[in-house]
């Protein structure tokens, strides 16, 4: 599908050219499409995606920490814009949810003054902008869960955030048990136990990752 021009003009490198403009565009960037089910970020490249990936990072003992989820037509790897050494790029991976197709593009290209691309740089690195203050976004959301003491506290805020973000105190969350144990930061065993408790003092009533808030 990201081969469409139409589906490319909704992502978010893309918006607001014309079909032509990105076709010159993707004649300078080195384009790859691949589906992945797993996959590291590479410094020299970011990425247009459709498909559900999960941003993590994993510590020196090998656990998985999810920042975020990245959701169709968003980007990853932008950062690699704005690094000046290898090592100053983020450490991270990037895992897909499901089977996810991806377009990587070739960053040094867009930031090139000898490149046919340049007449375009302004409007595509805007679009950049607005991507990475979305992104910062996410983190600092991610932040506000982890920054709370107790795991009461990180589990409420996390599923009050859901609930705004889905319009009603009844709805499914895009992890699983595991997953969502990565992305709280938190002990599987413990979570459970706290989910449990929750349940039977009325909070909440779950089933798998179906979730209703009650208080």
């Amino acid at each position: 599908m990201l081969k469409d021009l139409n589906v490319l003009q909704k992502t978010t490198i893309f918006k607001g050219l014309s079909s032509d403009e990105i076709q010159i565009a993707l004649s300078c960037l080195d384009v790859q499409y691949k589906v992945m089910k797993k996959m590291s970020m590479n410094e020299e490249h970011f990425g247009e995606f459709i498909g559900t990936l999960y941003l993590n990072k994993d510590d020196y003992n090998g656990d998985r920490q999810i920042l975020t989820i990245l959701k169709p037509g968003n980007m990853f790897g932008e950062q690699s814009l704005h690094t000046s050494r290898a090592g100053d790029a983020y450490n991270y991976n990037i895992y897909a949810a499901e089977d996810s197709e991806v377009l990587f593009l070739y960053t040094k290209c867009i930031m090139s003054n000898d490149q046919p691309i340049f007449a375009l740089r302004g409007k595509m690195i805007e679009n950049l902008f607005t991507l990475m203050i979305n992104n910062k976004h996410n983190l600092h959301h991610k932040l506000n869960i982890v920054s709370h003491r107790t795991l009461r506290q990180r589990v409420l805020h996390y599923l009050e955030m859901q609930s705004g973000m889905t319009g009603t105190d009844s709805f499914f969350i895009p992890f699983s048990r595991t997953e969502l144990v990565d992305y709280l930061n938190v002990d599987r065993s413990a979570l459970s136990r706290e989910l449990a408790t929750m349940k039977k003092n009325g909070l909440i009533e779950f089933t798998r990752n179906h979730f209703t808030l009650l208080k």
